[in-house]
């Protein structure tokens, strides 16, 4: 199994940044308290281990609700230690470490203790769509900062409330998108459902077209992103599925093959003739992309790569 998600390593400067950050934040406000969210589904022996060893309390968003069960793989909360700088210092090191490329970790400040920080989390474990009950993980930083694109801000109130800062990584780069704290507006009740329209949970579901795609492509083939920065992978599949829906491409499988055949032929490939052609008749016939391209000739592949190649040159 592959492992790629389109997201890169946090630096040592990144953590270096955030250290800052808190630091400023805390001087404003001096009763805040810090915390990691960390989504351990992404690598559960790994998270087991960091947990055992770890100088703090933790615990799991799911102990004691429906969801235990899923203990193994919930969302986490971590007490970290904000009154000694080599403590904190250390503890980030570690969570770098685990996280590595995986959009598994966020920061929190808040002015609230943590078990009624981890109360309020649990309270918001479920999304309401129409007549649908889901679970939201948004412990896992993709969907984290596509909530920030899609959700209303009072909406992302009632998620992470107004006297709690939140640091994340955004732009699936290393640095550090942070939503402020904000003592202007009013605490959410903690017995209100999270609504969203449908309008919004396609917006969500679009978001997630391209870690989809990234993830099929590195089960077909691990090094077919090559040693590319993982964020231009993405931005450079986010690009790829608006010229393919452009090109009037709806179908999951052929979306998926045209980005696979734009990482062979280049972003350009679809100016090739018979490229072109083998486009329009998928529209024509969806999820039949991959067979039709899979039939053109070397020939035209070499015109697709050189087509790419003389554009990004010019």
């Amino acid at each position: 199994m592959s492992e790629y998600y389109g997201v890169d390593p946090i630096s040592p400067a990144t953590v270096a940044a955030f250290q800052a950050a808190w630091a400023q934040a805390r001087h404003v406000h001096p009763s805040l308290q810090l915390y990691a969210l960390v989504d351990a589904a992404f690598d559960e022996a790994g998270f087991a281990a960091l947990v055992q060893g770890f100088e703090g309390r933790a615990a799991s968003l799911y102990a004691g609700t429906e969801l235990s069960e899923l203990d193994s793989v919930a969302p986490w909360l971590l007490e970290l230690n904000a009154n000694d700088p080599a403590v904190l210092s250390a503890q980030l090191q570690q969570l770098a470490l685990l996280r590595r490329g995986r959009p598994m970790c966020s920061f929190l400040g808040s002015r609230r203790a943590m078990d009624a920080l981890r109360h309020h989390f649990r309270s918001r474990l479920h999304v309401e769509v129409d007549d649908l009950r889901l679970i939201l993980r948004f412990a896992d930083t993709r969907v984290l900062e596509a909530l920030a694109h899609v959700l209303r801000p009072s909406e992302m109130d009632m998620l992470f409330p107004p006297d709690t800062y939140v640091w994340f990584p955004c732009r699936r780069e290393g640095q550090a998108a942070t939503r402020q704290l904000a003592d202007d507006r009013p605490l959410p009740p903690e017995s209100a459902v999270l609504h969203i329209d449908a309008g919004q949970f396609a917006a969500l579901v679009d978001a997630g077209d391209a870690d989809l795609v990234i993830h099929n492509l590195a089960q077909q083939d691990p090094g077919c992103f090559g040693s590319g920065r993982p964020s231009d992978v993405h931005a450079f599949v986010v690009e790829r599925l608006k010229r393919a829906r452009g090109h009037g491409l709806s179908h999951f499988q052929d979306l998926e093959a045209y980005c696979m055949a734009a990482l062979a032929g280049g972003a350009a490939f679809d100016a090739q003739p018979d490229v072109a052609f083998a486009i329009v008749e998928a529209g024509r016939a969806p999820g039949s992309l991959a067979a039709s391209l899979s039939r053109l000739p070397g020939q035209a592949w070499k015109q697709a790569r050189d087509h790419s190649a003389n554009g990004s040159r010019a």
